[in-house]
């Protein structure tokens, strides 16, 4: 059943799709399982993909990294290589080595969740910490290889 159905299986999903974005079954080489593209992507032509059950890590990452924000009214951009989309990111605060969740030290009532950062598709821009005398401070981020559904 297997060689016919996949034979059959990419034929339709090819004519009624622009693009082929699932593999469930031979991957070739002698390899089973899942592979998933992205949108836009053909995943029998070896388009990028978003998910594959043969990754020994599941999320992909763009990068990963330390950054400082300086104690100022601007915002400080932290580059990272597009993937034509805006990704998925974490940001979270660092003093030391301690790393906290979303309610940093930083704080207030006014902004009670600490500090904060907008994703774009190739940077992180981190705003100035919500305190007052504003203050510098440290960060570590991961920007992953998902896409975020745009609002």
């Amino acid at each position: 059943m297997g060689s016919e159905f996949e034979q059959w299986h990419l034929d339709h999903i090819g004519l009624a799709m622009s693009t082929r974005r699932v593999i469930l079954g031979n991957l070739g080489g002698g390899q089973y399982g899942l592979r998933v593209s992205l949108p836009g992507h053909d995943v029998v032509s070896g388009g990028e993909l978003s998910f594959d059950s043969g990754w020994t890590d599941i999320v992909k990452m763009i990068q990963v990294g330390l950054a400082s924000k300086t104690a100022d009214f601007n915002f400080t951009d932290v580059i990272f290589p597009s993937p034509g989309y805006q990704p998925f990111a974490e940001v979270r605060y660092r003093s030391g080595l301690r790393v906290y969740d979303d309610y940093s030290p930083l704080a207030t009532s006014v902004a009670p969740q600490g500090l904060g950062a907008t994703i774009l598709t190739d940077r992180l821009r981190l705003w100035p910490a919500p305190s007052s005398p504003v203050v510098a401070y440290d960060v570590i981020y991961a920007v992953f290889r998902v896409p975020v559904p745009a609002p």
